[in-house]
């Protein structure tokens, strides 16, 4: 009962509010699929695009809600 309180609510935000918010979670998502990848490859692809294996594996370990 009380998942559905909390839910509710959200189902009466505003266009424009429920539109930042389905945009804000797929750049999550994105963030968070790209890291994964990231984490993937050889250290070789690493260089080619510009990064050390360090630099790779700090941005992997961040968290999707950071930029």
């Amino acid at each position: 009962m009380s998942t559905l309180k909390i839910l509710v609510p959200a189902l009466h935000v505003h266009a424009g509010e429920w539109h930042f918010s389905l945009q804000t979670l797929k750049l999550w998502n994105l963030r968070y699929k790209t890291r994964q990848q990231l984490k993937d490859l050889s250290p070789h692809l690493l260089r080619d695009i510009g990064l050390t294996a360090y630099e790779a594996n700090a941005e992997v370990h961040k968290p999707f809600w950071k930029g």
